[in-house]
């Protein structure tokens, strides 16, 4: 797909993605209710042991080990899928050239991410 073609973008994500042109938001990607995400297993570590406030707690730690994908649909002429960002990393997305993530973003004055301008392909 050349990037004059227009196309459908088709959230997989589980959050709504708001896309900002000039500081103005200009539209909204409803958030997936059935979004793409990474098949993951692992494993308990021993906890780790943290101090906060002058009291110790312990935290439980976990390995992540992940693979494939899961709830990917099959490629489709017009339509450009938005995934998170695990997920576009994935081998089997790298390979593919319909699948994005959301790019640079739009903070606002307290820090937090309210927005995205672009959108970015990983390989």
């Amino acid at each position: 797909m050349k990037s004059t073609d227009v196309i459908e973008l088709v959230n997989l994500s589980p959050h709504p993605l708001n896309f900002y042109k000039d500081g103005v938001q200009v539209f909204t990607l409803p958030a997936s209710t059935t979004p793409a995400r990474r098949a993951q297993g692992g494993s308990s570590l021993p906890p780790l042991k943290a101090v906060f406030g002058g009291k110790e707690f312990e935290i439980p730690l976990q390995e992540k080990v992940y693979s494939g994908v899961e709830g990917l649909p099959e490629p489709k002429d017009g339509i450009i899928y938005v995934v998170a960002y695990p997920v576009a990393e994935a081998d089997e997305c790298k390979s593919r050239d319909d699948i994005v993530c959301a790019g640079d973003h739009v903070r606002d004055d307290a820090g937090f991410i309210i927005g995205r301008t672009s959108l970015s392909v990983v390989k």
